[in-house]
């Protein structure tokens, strides 16, 4: 009797709604350290922007691109890529890159030093890749795909 967005969770005795819900279809799901990742055709979960992918993490209910964060700080390109990536952030102080693969195995870590930061990602298997930089104001997260 409950209606929910396209997610939803079981608590043992009713279902209810994840985080808002998303948007469009949902086409997979996640889970690792206490987090849920969510992968499908939605360009919104709950309230926020989330191109393709979002996260929440335990006891939150927000989605990729949270904390105000606006998605045009981030650029990461080229995609597809081959050999190396550039992460492009409007803002320096107190941020970091992760790259995370399918599985959500973290292959690459670093602080941001520059607005614009160069990956090596020619070591890597082909396949897709999710790139998260933190900023003080919060979470962007970008897919690649590795060619």
């Amino acid at each position: 009797g409950t209606t929910a967005k396209r997610i939803a969770q079981f608590n043992g005795t009713n279902w209810q709604e994840v985080g808002g819900g998303t948007n469009r279809t949902v086409r997979a799901l996640y889970c690792k350290d206490s987090n849920l990742y969510v992968a499908g055709t939605f360009t919104h979960a709950g309230t926020m922007q989330a191109s393709l992918i979002a996260q929440w993490g335990y006891g939150l209910n927000v989605g990729v691109g949270e904390l105000g964060v606006r998605s045009d700080e981030l650029g990461v390109y080229p995609n597809p890529a081959t050999n190396k990536i550039t992460v492009e952030t409007k803002q320096v102080a107190k941020a970091s890159i992760t790259i995370n693969n399918v599985l959500g195995e973290k292959v690459f870590a670093t602080n941001i030093t520059n607005i614009k930061t160069e990956i090596d990602i020619s070591t890597y298997p082909k396949g897709v890749y999710f790139v998260r930089v933190l900023t003080e104001k919060g979470i962007l997260n970008r897919k690649i795909i590795l060619q």
